[in-house]
């Protein structure tokens, strides 16, 4: 199947450079209490965060959604001040940072989070993964990510950043068995359709990869990402095609 390896090769930057950060494309599944996504096992924590805390956090997590990265940075700063304490804002300053490249501050962010929480929030401990993951750090990118999955075992943020980091790592196996799990957590969760993709690109079973992308679009029509997914994978289910008719022609012109 030449045709349909060859176009699997051509989409790469569509399946790899969409997941170096964690992005507003990926669910929020750890503080699901009320729209400024506080953990749901501190709602006694939240009685005590001043009001104007509250509102910058939730004029940045509005930025964010925006993808107005520097401006909800600059929202939940303001949050913080308002309440030094606040793990929440700083975890996502380092969910900002990380899709402004700026890899050593979302670390520090990160940190900071997981401090203030006691390492009780889970969130951070996955951008902490990611971080450390995309810096090739592998050991301690997986351990931190770990640690969170066992206070949300089914969180599919989580699943699929371990997914991630264990393909970045060449732990393939490893890395589809996550991202099928974070799939099964979260069905309506396209990313990791991308990344399960991608790895049937390297298997070079481009059937897979087109069944693949077709679920990612299914739950992705119109994103930012779609146009583009979609052409690749028109491009390779023409390829499909024209393989399976030479196929069907050498069978039916038989032995030479």
């Amino acid at each position: 199947m030449t045709g349909a390896r060859l176009v699997a090769t051509s989409c790469i930057t569509f399946f790899v450079l969409p997941l170096m950060s964690m992005g507003q494309s990926m669910p929020e599944q750890s503080g699901g209490s009320g729209a400024a996504g506080f953990a749901p096992t501190v709602s006694m924590r939240e009685l005590i965060i001043p009001e104007k805390a509250r509102n910058a956090y939730n004029k940045g997590t509005q930025r964010f959604t925006r993808q107005d990265w520097a401006g909800s940075v600059a929202e939940f700063q303001k949050a913080i001040a308002a309440y030094k304490d606040f793990y929440e804002a700083f975890y996502k300053v380092g969910l900002a940072d990380l899709e402004l490249q700026l890899s050593a501050q979302a670390e520090a962010a990160f940190r900071k989070s997981i401090e203030l929480s006691d390492g009780r929030f889970a969130p951070p401990l996955f951008g902490l993964g990611l971080t450390l993951g995309n810096a090739k750090q592998f050991d301690d990118a997986l351990a931190f990510i770990r640690l969170g999955l066992t206070l949300e075992p089914t969180n599919a943020r989580g699943n699929f950043t371990l997914a991630w980091v264990l393909y970045t790592a060449g732990r393939v196996p490893e890395a589809e068995q996550s991202a099928k799990q974070a799939v099964l957590y979260a069905p309506n969760f396209a990313m990791p359709h991308l990344l399960l993709a991608q790895i049937d690109r390297g298997q070079k079973n481009s059937a897979a990869m087109v069944e693949e992308l077709d679920a990612y679009l299914r739950l992705e029509p119109d994103g930012p990402r779609s146009a583009g997914v979609r052409a690749v994978r028109d491009e390779a289910a023409r390829a499909l095609a024209q393989d399976q008719r030479s196929a069907e022609m050498a069978v039916a012109s038989g032995p030479q």
